[in-house]
């Protein structure tokens, strides 16, 4: 396995275990901000330019579709950090606001931050045994 596949999961994985303990740690305040960022402009392209901006550098640096599961999952989180990003920056104010409302994060928090762990430690794992 190359070694930017293993340092890049590596990076992915510590990134998502670092959020999904931030999700547990501070759920209903980290809800609280997702709501007032999605009605703040300035804020929603900052959050869609960092995305497009990283997912550009996953899929320019490794855009790999053999060899693997941890490639293939490396390379499509970098596409959907880069989408994501798009649906950001071009999406009107009105539909983030619904779509997040339609996460009910209060709600369904622990069920993220359990995906998010689970994605984190999938990466990490690989990424360290690879």
């Amino acid at each position: 396995m190359s070694p930017l596949t293993l340092f890049l999961a590596k990076l992915l994985g510590s990134v998502l275990l670092t959020m999904a303990v931030a999700m547990v740690a501070r759920g209903p305040a980290l809800a609280q901000t997702a709501k007032r960022m999605t009605s703040d402009p300035g804020m929603v392209m900052i959050g869609g330019a960092m995305r497009v901006g990283l997912g550009l550098a996953v899929v320019i640096g490794h855009d790999v579709w053999t060899g693997g599961a941890l490639p293939v999952a490396v390379t499509l989180f970098g596409w959907a950090l880069y989408f994501s990003g798009l649906l950001l920056l071009f999406a009107s104010p009105e539909r983030l606001i619904a779509m997040v409302e339609g996460m009910k994060l209060e709600r369904n928090l622990p069920v993220y931050a359990l995906v998010t762990g689970l994605v984190g430690l999938y990466f990490l794992g690989a990424g360290l045994i690879g």
